[in-house]
């Protein structure tokens, strides 16, 4: 290689350096600080990453309710959820001196919205609003049931809602079908409709005249897939 060319080569690496090594980060004892993950005063910036959230939160048109979690910023209703004492999960705490790792979860989990929205926390000390109106809900650990045998059965989402426990696989609980209807979040649905049916009825006869129709079986047919999104 002649002088030229390692003249050239040692100004492009000088270069380089003049632009590069002024952004890299120092890591020596004593030059950078660690925030303190401790159940008061939580100094973790969720908001640093997810902006996104922050801003359906707190711009929302309705706002959320879930704004009235704010104390002192926005990251006060991020821990309320997802360091919530409702889950009986050990979270890290403290910062270089004294900190406590975490057991089941580190700084954050994801957690169902059951466990502030199920049946009895919409009652003191709670005031969470119930979820209400999806009784005999089966595979969950949460209280779906009010005790009133009139509630619920009939409801039209009981089996979106069950889809969502038994299926769901992304978040906890039926969490996925709270998301889908009260939230912005897009949802896709495959609805699949008979287009057909056929009926079997057994008619009882006394003499001359029919004393019970009685249906033994119902048999649809011929569907058809509809898709909607939202």
């Amino acid at each position: 290689m002649d002088t030229k060319k390692m003249i050239l080569l040692l100004m492009i690496v000088l270069s380089l350096g003049i632009v590069a090594l002024p952004a890299s980060m120092s890591l020596f004892a004593g030059q950078h600080t660690w925030y303190n993950l401790g159940a008061e005063g939580n100094q973790v910036p969720c908001v640093k990453c997810h902006a996104d959230v922050a801003d359906e939160l707190d711009a929302g048109q309705p706002p959320s309710p879930h704004k009235k979690l704010i104390v002192d910023d926005i990251n006060d209703a991020c821990e309320a959820c997802h360091r919530s004492n409702l889950t009986g999960y050990t979270y890290a705490s403290g910062d270089t001196s004294g900190a406590t790792p975490g057991k089941e979860a580190h700084a954050a989990s994801t957690v169902a919205c059951m466990e502030c929205h199920e049946y009895g926390h919409d009652e003191y000390p709670y005031d969470y609003p119930w979820a209400g109106g999806f009784d005999n809900m089966t595979n969950s650990s949460f209280n779906y049931d009010s005790g009133d045998p009139s509630i619920g059965t009939n409801a039209s989402h009981h089996a979106f809602i069950q889809g969502a426990i038994t299926e769901g696989s992304l978040l906890e609980d039926s969490s996925e079908a709270c998301v889908a209807c009260h939230t912005t979040t897009n949802v896709t649905i495959h609805f699949n409709v008979t287009t057909g049916m056929t009926i079997e009825v057994n008619n009882t006869i006394i003499s001359d005249s029919s004393a019970c129709w009685n249906m033994t079986s119902v048999a649809p047919s011929g569907y058809t897939t509809y898709t909607e999104e939202k």
